[in-house]
């Protein structure tokens, strides 16, 4: 039979149970075993969350979040028996050990050593290895990484090392934001401009990629017109702002003639 008790809880029991065992609701008794359907329904009737996939027992904890998106652990069995809920909202959080806590239900950790208050930033780390300060509040409200979330400010260091990284440098002395062109070498020495936010989504040294073109721009042009001349640098355009000289693709003096590659063709200028 299915029954009901005043706080609204709906089990199916046998009569013979309520009648002459004496029982009656088990939730409210504790002894009926709850789900993770249970959990959420409890979040929501404080209006907030149950944001874990996976229920394992009463006593297991769960990550929960609040009307003001705190996220925190605590058991279902806390959550449910002892009436227990955001602990942020009450101001319960307030030590170092809390912080680390609250960063590892996001696979981190806190690397400050001291909790001075929700608005003092302190150092944080997820589990790619990025560093960052935030302050305790934001954490709090579901923030997480801005270098996984991408929103991360680029400092001239910043360039620095992604240049490094590829074996080149950053040659610039002074940066603005990541949308305005800097001045960058690769390995061979090729230099070029271009914004940090470009390269830093996979870009780099336009002239090793230009040179491979140029070659086979070469080779199929030497086949009909011979070899192009070896001086690519001449002296009339050798100018104050290029001192040593602007470098032609493919040229034939002789001939006044010189080709330029393109993307897709090889056109003459």
């Amino acid at each position: 039979m299915m029954w009901k008790c005043h706080k609204g809880h709906i089990w199916n029991s046998p009569l013979h149970h309520i009648k002459y065992s004496n029982s009656w609701c088990p939730y409210c008794g504790g002894s009926m075993k709850l789900t993770l359907e249970d959990a959420k329904q409890i979040a929501l009737s404080r209006h907030g969350e149950c944001l874990s996939t996976e229920y394992k027992n009463i006593g297991e904890p769960l990550i929960w979040r609040c009307q003001s998106n705190h996220q925190w652990q605590n058991s279902l069995n806390h959550v449910k028996n002892r009436g227990q809920w955001c602990p942020f909202c009450i101001g319960r959080y307030q030590s170092i050990g809390d912080m680390r806590k609250l960063a590892q239900i996001k696979n981190g950790d806190c690397l400050s050593d001291r909790y001075y208050n929700s608005r003092v930033k302190l150092e944080w780390i997820c589990e790619n290895k990025h560093r960052w300060e935030a302050v305790p509040n934001s954490i709090q409200q579901g923030s997480w990484c801005p270098h996984c979330a991408g929103s991360m400010k680029l400092t001239l260091e910043d360039a620095k090392q992604i240049a490094l990284s590829r074996h080149g440098q950053c040659l610039s002395t002074k940066y603005k934001n990541n949308q305005l062109s800097l001045l960058w070498c690769c390995k061979e020495g090729h230099i070029w401009q271009a914004s940090p936010c470009n390269v830093k989504s996979g870009t780099w040294c336009p002239f090793c990629y230009r040179y491979k073109r140029e070659q086979l721009c070469r080779e199929i042009v030497a086949k009909y017109l011979g070899p192009p001349s070896e001086n690519r640098r001449p002296d009339f355009l050798k100018i104050p702002e290029h001192p040593k000289g602007l470098e032609l693709d493919i040229p034939y003096y002789d001939m006044d003639l010189q080709l330029k590659c393109k993307e897709s063709n090889t056109k003459n200028i």
